[in-house]
């Protein structure tokens, strides 16, 4: 965009704050929680990677981020 903004990937087009997903990925892997926001800017993860990530409520780890190219969602 002109803006030099990126916006959002396409496989985060459909994920909404609300919806139940499943992590795919260590730390978090076969995780299910809800999303809570969805980042709008690429966030630094531990790795030195910046990716557009999530903030979930896990049922059994509490509030994380994830990026969202690690998340499956749950119908």
């Amino acid at each position: 965009p002109a803006s030099g903004a990126a916006g959002l990937p396409v496989e985060s087009e459909s994920l909404q704050p609300g919806q139940r997903v499943r992590v795919l990925r260590a730390p978090y892997a076969g995780q299910v929680g809800l999303v809570l926001t969805l980042s709008d800017r690429r966030r630094l993860l531990p790795g030195g990677v910046r990716a557009f990530t999530a903030d979930l409520q896990l049922d059994e780890t509490g509030r994380v981020f994830v990026p969202v190219a690690n998340l499956e969602i749950l119908e």
